[in-house]
């Protein structure tokens, strides 16, 4: 008997070898197992059957935006035994990575390639779907909130009042004192929150801005225009072409037609 404990220890291992069975031997190599992508053989009962129920004659492969060599290719190899020295004669013979690829996925990955060809199968359709595009509302003719007095005329814009891309359509307004011109503008957004995200936008745009305290706006220059832009409630407004002054008288009267 072994006298020391290193002895002692091989000895008593000869009593623990593990399984002696060709059963027992092949649940043990499972002991280990993490996913089991990698597996030379199905991990789990149930990997063979439900990859052999894969119905690979569905219609309108071509409506589908996978290449249908992939079915094709896991069709040629489905159901053929796995043999370790397979994976060297494919790769040596197949005809381009993809066709080694597809062989791959089929021999070690049964249940991933199942549940993702049932995924991708059930949102084909026979006929590709084509985006309906979404008509943009035109803003409402709202020229009645201009104050009258040296009126010219006014004009609805559709979309990017003043040619800002932050700005919805709205309502544009000339006007014309002496040798003075300058212009209003209003535009009305779904909500207040919604006018008054746009006010920052603005602040950015205008070189030289300052914050007016009285209107909660801002006052700066656009491409050499001074520019006042307020909001109140859902309305975003303004007056171009004026002094910070001027264009403060001009701004409380339109304010007041604002409801």
């Amino acid at each position: 008997m072994p006298e020391t404990k290193s002895g002692r220890n091989r000895a008593n291992a000869q009593h623990s070898t593990g399984p002696h069975s060709i059963l027992g031997k092949r649940h043990s190599s499972l002991n280990w197992i993490r996913q089991g992508l990698t597996s030379q053989s199905p991990v789990l009962p149930t990997e063979d059957a439900a990859f052999n129920s894969i119905n690979f004659d569905v219609p309108n492969l071509n409506a589908c935006l996978a290449p249908p060599k992939l079915f094709l290719e896991i069709h040629k190899y489905k159901g053929n035994p796995y043999d370790p020295a397979d994976d060297g004669f494919v790769f040596a013979n197949a005809e381009s990575p993809n066709d080694f690829f597809v062989y791959w996925l089929t021999m070690h990955s049964r249940s991933l390639i199942f549940m993702a060809l049932a995924l991708f199968l059930s949102s084909c359709s026979s006929a590709t779907k084509v985006a309906t595009p979404v008509e943009t509302l035109k803003p409402h003719d709202e020229s009645r909130r201009f104050p009258t007095a040296n009126l010219v005329d006014t004009n609805v814009v559709n979309e990017k009042l003043l040619g800002k891309s932050f700005m919805p359509g709205g309502t544009l307004a000339r006007y014309k004192k002496g040798k003075i011109e300058y212009e209003m503008f209003i535009a009305r957004l779904p909500t207040a929150t919604d006018a008054a995200v746009i006010l920052p936008d603005w602040r950015t745009a205008l070189s030289d801005s300052k914050l007016i305290p009285s209107f909660g706006g801002y006052f700066g220059r656009d491409a050499d225009r001074p520019v006042f832009v307020f909001s109140k409630g859902p309305w975003i407004a303004g007056i171009v072409g004026l002094p910070e002054k001027d264009a403060d008288l001009q701004a409380r009267s339109l304010a007041a037609k604002l409801d």
